[in-house]
């Protein structure tokens, strides 16, 4: 059955998972979703659900597990702003690893925060999604 965070309804829902790897094995298996012919409503509906679904806002920026960028593990401790994450979390590793030597650009960009907009709370975030990777369903998943 696809899922919604607890108390998101009328949020964008994701496909279940159905089964993953065992130790060894990088296998992540999801439920089957019917597509559905994309429409000018159809994706409205999903800017909607999307929207919802950041509203619900998150604990912090970071998560309680890594994530990946392709194979390479991203750190997601937490982090009250999301300027410090994502200088500290992102970027600056990945830097690090390429032996770029920017810490002293990094440091300076981390003290110009209105760089990066007005402050915002933590949301959900839902991966990479745009018009060619996200799908949407006819139905109830079978």
């Amino acid at each position: 059955m696809s899922r919604r965070p607890r108390g998101s309804r009328g949020s964008a829902r994701a496909a279940a998972r159905a089964a993953r790897g065992r130790r060894g094995h990088h296998v992540l298996a999801l439920e089957w979703l019917e597509p559905a012919p994309r429409s000018r409503a159809i994706d409205a509906a999903l800017g909607r659900g999307l929207a919802a679904l950041h509203r619900l806002g998150a604990p912090a920026f970071g998560h309680t597990d890594p994530s990946f960028l392709a194979t390479i593990a991203q750190d997601n401790t937490a982090e009250t702003d999301v300027v410090t994450h994502w200088i500290e979390r992102r970027v600056r590793p990945l830097c690090t690893r390429a032996k770029l030597g920017l810490d002293r650009q990094l440091d300076a960009l981390a003290q110009r925060r209105d760089r990066f907009g007005p402050p915002e709370p933590p949301a959900r975030l839902h991966g990479d999604l745009w018009w060619a990777t996200s799908s949407l369903a006819t139905a109830r998943p079978r």
